[in-house]
């Protein structure tokens, strides 16, 4: 069984990394969103934004995420249709319920953890060459380094698994529906 699923994985693993991609890219900028926000609160108050600054940055990129959730959904119904015959063929095979489970929820899992560990680690990347650029744009306003603090990372963890796991809800609902029609 291990056998089938990981070589049906390793057939589409072309599609595996597209999902990743886009993943990370969607990661990625709901990092960038939270900690430009984040910069440019420091240059308005010269300080860390609080809880009230968070939610309004949340609210001002909400339709960026939900456009990012719908290629998402997009992404993960190709990926899916691509798989489909893999999972009926491990249901064919008389894999118990149980243990297709496991493969699928680790599967996504893997898609889960190295999105937002690369969104993270891609959105550090590009903040800080967003806040060196901005640092020196307003280097007569500014004296001191423009800091970000702890919020986008705090934030993009929490938002990452909320839509993750709406993703995955939609992701399993894809692929009942996919044994339903097949």
């Amino acid at each position: 069984m291990k056998k089938v699923f990981f070589g049906g994985l390793k057939n589409h693993w072309k599609d595996y990394i597209l999902v990743l991609i886009c993943g990370i890219f969607m990661v990625t900028i709901i990092f960038l969103s939270n900690s430009l926000s984040d910069c440019l609160q420091w240059i308005i108050d010269g300080q860390i934004t609080g809880n009230a600054e968070e939610s309004y940055s949340f609210f001002d990129f909400s339709i960026t995420y939900l456009l990012l959730v719908f290629m998402m959904i997009l992404i993960i119904f190709s990926y899916i249709r691509k798989r489909s015959y893999d999972y009926v063929l491990l249901d064919v095979m008389g894999i118990q319920k149980r243990h297709k489970y496991i493969f699928i929820g680790c599967e996504y899992l893997g898609i889960v953890v190295i999105s937002i560990l690369g969104g993270i680690l891609f959105g550090a990347i590009l903040s800080e060459i967003i806040k060196i650029e901005l640092e020196k744009i307003f280097a007569n306003i500014i004296f001191t380094e423009i800091n970000y603090g702890f919020s986008p990372f705090r934030m993009t963890i929490i938002i990452g698994f909320c839509v993750f796991g709406l993703l995955f809800i939609v992701f399993d609902e894809a692929i009942i529906l996919n044994h339903i029609f097949h």
